[in-house]
Formats: structure tokens, sequence, C-alpha cells
């Protein structure tokens, strides 16, 4: 046994076989095991659920301990498995000179050649096919390599900041005893060296594009009272929080569309490997240390604000800038959580700036410098709520399926269309889920059940990296609500959380293993992130 599925689970599973592949006397174990053991009930309410040690009065008991597989108990695979099938597929390519499209394929079985297989390339830009084609792999036997040239040629027109790839998809030729025709086998995908720099006449292009220079005039700064300020500036409506120091909503063209405060997150609802949270007696796993740290309960109060109003066609059209004083407050209760965990109040600075282009788009950037006394994070980023309707999903990044930093190697960069009820993973006990690493779009729509006009159609959310990819989870269940519950029926739907994060820690196998590699966690120090927001109104 040397990896254990227990939840969310999993993480280092890549590392684990780069040893395998490049050491002859390291071979593979076992994961723990194939299938979470709960047994399907029904509730008073009607809701389903699984149940688990303790659920049926039995004592002593591991509660959730034997929640571990692979597959839930309705044999529907966890993301894990992605990982799994990259990891453990039967063939592999490698770049040997990407500039000239050379690559080298190894067949890995130990008996078959791969002519059951038929070889599919694509060339992709941010996820968009550009070309594509087929492949000749014919006579590549058991155990052997072939060095091979994509047929493709360097585009002669390229994005500015775009990602290009060469995807490469081995699917079955004929239909076989276990599997159709065209069943995906293995799938690899290679960064191409293709830069295509954003340089300041890109930059200044866009902007004089839509230059307006009654903007600067329009830009107002709106004190109501002592707690409650106003921005506005092109269609935009931005209530600041005086006490707390805090963006507390965005308006856009008169529509609430982000609400609740965008506020500072170190939390994430606790994976089975960051602890196992009804379990009483053991204390050294990283939920006691996180909540005796109070990353989950922060507190926020303003210092100061300031707001400049742009003058020349060099301006913004307005920039704010917020510091705010930040306290970790520890000895939260939860319901699910065994027991409550003090700890000592810590205090730190935090500071937002914000800057409207005359493009329209919106930069937000945060900082700050975490104590050093304080453990290890769950994550860094901040968290708001969408406004009611809002439930589709655009994204480019790292998909389809959930990744996080130490398992994503099963996951591949490209433009994905989903929802926010289809990023909820329905693992046994409620935790951390559907989080998407290494992003640089995401884009939220919906329709308004209270509004007929423009068939209800919501203002379009756009968040896109300003320098380096982000990470972001969308769920209809915050992970303050996610903490609190001990199984699925105990959740309630809410307006969509998001959290848009410079990153998570990484998952791990603590659970029955050793803790999360460092290279993976979040240690306190100097943390920033920034991001650009669009809000545009969707054309029919």
């Amino acid at each position: 046994e040397y990896s254990h599925a227990m939840g969310n689970s999993n993480g280092g599973l890549a590392d684990y076989w780069k040893l395998i592949r490049s050491n002859k006397g390291f071979q593979g174990g076992f994961i723990w095991d194939w299938i979470d053991q709960g047994i399907l009930q029904i509730d008073k309410d009607g809701r389903s659920y699984w149940a688990y040690g303790g659920d049926f009065g039995d004592e002593p008991n591991d509660k959730n301990f034997n929640i571990n597989g692979l597959v839930g108990p309705d044999r529907v695979p966890h993301p894990v498995m992605n990982e799994c099938k990259y990891l453990f597929q039967p063939v592999t390519v490698t770049p040997l000179k990407m500039r000239q499209s050379l690559v080298r394929i190894e067949n890995r079985r130990y008996f078959s050649s791969l002519d059951d297989l038929k070889c599919f390339w694509q060339v992709r830009e941010n996820g968009k096919i550009l070309l594509e084609g087929e492949l000749k792999i014919k006579g590549i036997g058991p155990g052997e390599t072939t060095d091979i040239s994509v047929p493709f040629k360097y585009p002669s027109e390229m994005s500015p900041g775009a990602s290009y790839h060469l995807d490469l998809v081995f699917r079955t030729a004929e239909k076989t005893s276990w599997c159709p025709a065209g069943y995906e086998v293995a799938r690899e995908q290679l960064e191409l060296p293709w830069v295509c720099p954003i340089t300041f006449d890109t930059v200044a292009t866009e902007i004089e594009g839509s230059v307006d220079t009654s903007v600067y005039h329009n830009a107002q700064y709106v004190q109501k009272n002592e707690a409650v300020s106003f921005v506005m500036a092109l269609g935009l409506e931005l209530e600041l929080d005086n006490t707390c120091g805090l963006v507390n909503s965005i308006r856009y063209k008169g529509r609430e569309v982000i609400k609740d405060g965008i506020k500072l997150n170190l939390w994430r609802a606790p994976t089975d490997n960051d602890g196992i949270k009804q379990w009483k007696g053991d204390t050294s796993r990283p939920i006691w240390e996180w909540l005796a740290a109070g990353y989950d309960n922060l507190s926020f109060a303003g210092v100061t604000s300031r707001f400049t109003k742009g003058e020349t066609i060099s301006h913004p059209v307005f920039y704010l800038e917020l510091i705010t004083k930040v306290t970790l407050n520890p000895g939260h209760k939860y319901k699910a959580v065994s027991r409550a965990v003090s700890g000592e109040k810590k205090e730190f600075e935090w500071r937002q700036h914000l800057k409207l282009g005359r493009n329209g788009k919106l930069l937000y950037s945060m900082s700050t410098n975490l104590p050093a006394s304080l453990p290890d994070m769950p994550r860094f980023g901040v968290c708001f709520r969408l406004a009611k309707g809002y439930e589709n999903i655009e994204y480019v990044g790292n998909g389809p399926n959930e990744n996080y930093s130490d398992r994503k190697s099963g996951s591949f960069f490209g433009r994905y269309h989903t929802t926010v009820s289809n990023m909820y993973q329905n693992y046994v006990v409620p935790q951390e889920h559907g989080c998407r690493t290494g992003v640089k779009k995401v884009v939220f729509s919906g329709k308004s059940s209270c509004d007929s006009s423009k068939n209800g159609e919501l203002a379009l959310v756009r968040f896109s990296s300003y320098s380096e990819p982000f990470s972001f989870t969308a769920s209809h269940f915050d992970c303050w609500h996610l903490t609190d519950c001990a199984h699925i029926n105990e959740l309630e739907k809410s307006r969509v959380f998001v959290c848009l994060d410079y990153a998570q820690s990484g998952l791990g196998t603590r659970s029955c293993g050793p803790r999360t590699r460092d290279e993976y966690l979040l240690f306190p120090g100097m943390y920033s992130l920034a991001f650009n927001m669009e809000f545009l109104q969707k054309v029919s």
C-alpha cells in the first residue's frame, strides 16, 4: 500500500510513478482501496446518503475510515481515476525537438504492439483546435520506441499571451471485448515553444480603441456615511464597507453581480487527508493546526482607503487602495468537527488595489505578509458570492476534471464548459472539491428567474489572469458549510460561492500515510494575487 484513496486524495501519485519508471529496483504497490464502503440510507425527509461507522449506534467505530476507495459506493469513479489512467497508460510520448515537431513514442506493453491503436494529433491555442490530423504508428513492438515528426507547421499568426499545445490521443481502431472502437486508451499533451508576448503596443491598441475621455469626469466617489461608500464609473458601482475595509458588492448597470464581500480566504473544507474531522483522539493532522491558527475564522477592520480619479489618457479611470487589518480568531465550533481548538489570535495587514482601465477591465490585486509563527495554510486567495442565477462556467485551464497541485498529471490544458452543479464532487463526507488549476480565464453566466428583459440573461462575469495563472473553485456550498456537515444529505444549496486562489495546499495521503510534500504546501510569508474582472452584457 503506497497511496491511500480516502475522500479527495492520492496527491503525489505522479511523484511515486516518476520513481517507479526511473528506477528498476522500485516497483509499484497497491492503492488502498478500490471502493468506498458506504451503505445507502434514506433520511426522514427522503434524502439519500451513505452511512458509515457510528451511524448505526455501533460503538466503538472508526467513523468514515472505511470510506477510502477510488470509486464511490455507487461505483461512480472519483476524479483520481483520471490520474490513475494517465499514469498507468500503455503509451508515452516525450518531446525531442519541438521546433521540428519531433517526438518519441514508447510502447510500454510487454507482449503487444501498438497496431491495434490509432493516433490522432491536435495543435491547440488556449484550448482551441488550430490544426489536426492522424499519425501513422504501425510497427511499434512491445517495449520499443520510435521517433516521429508530427506533420504541422509553425503558425503564421499567433495571439499575444496565448498558450500552445500539441495533444496526441491514442484510440482503439476496432471494437474489443472490453471497449468500443474509438475508445481513448492514452493521451499526452506537450507544450509548444511558441510565444507571442504581450507588448506595450498590444495593450495600447486595445485601450485606445475604446477611449472615451468623458469617463474621467463620470468617475465618482460618494460617501454615504461613515460605514459605506460608493465608487461609480463605466456602468460599475462598487459598494465599500469602510468599517471592515472590504469591497462589499459590485453592481453592473444597476444589477448586483458580486455580493457578500470580496474577502481574503485562507480556509478550505478539510479533506480526509487534512484530518478526519470526526475523530477525537488524533491531534497530529493539519486540520488541528489550521483551526488553532484561526485560518477558518477571519475578521476584518478597515485601516485606511484612498480613491484617485484619473485625469489624463495615461491614467486609469480610477485607482482605489484599501488597507485592512485581518485578525485570525481560533475557537470556532462546527457540529461535524469532534472538538473546538483554542489558539492565540494573530493580526496582519492586508492590502487591496483596484484599477479600472478605459477598456472596462477592473484590475484587482492584493497582498499580505503572514507571520512566520503560523503553520502552513490550506489556501491563499479571495472568496465571494455571485448573484442568484449564475450557473454556467467556461474556463481556460487544466481540466476537464478536478485537479490540484499534486494531482494534475491526468488533467490537460484546454477550454472547457461546465456548470457549478457539475463541479461538485459527491464525496461521502463533504469536503473540499472541484478545484481547477493553471487557469488563465473563467467566465460565469446564467439567467435571472425574476427578469424577463433580454431573456433574463445575466451579465457575463469574466476573471482573467494578470501575470500568472490562478486556481478556482465554484460551488453551491461554501467551505464552512462543507466543514459543518458529516453526510451529504445535510448539505443545503446556496448562491454560488467562488474562490480565486494563488494556490491551494496539495492533497497528499495523510489520512494513512506521510504528510503532503513541502513543495505542495503554503508556508507563511509574503503572498500576492492579481486578476482582471470584466462585466459584459451578453448579446443574443
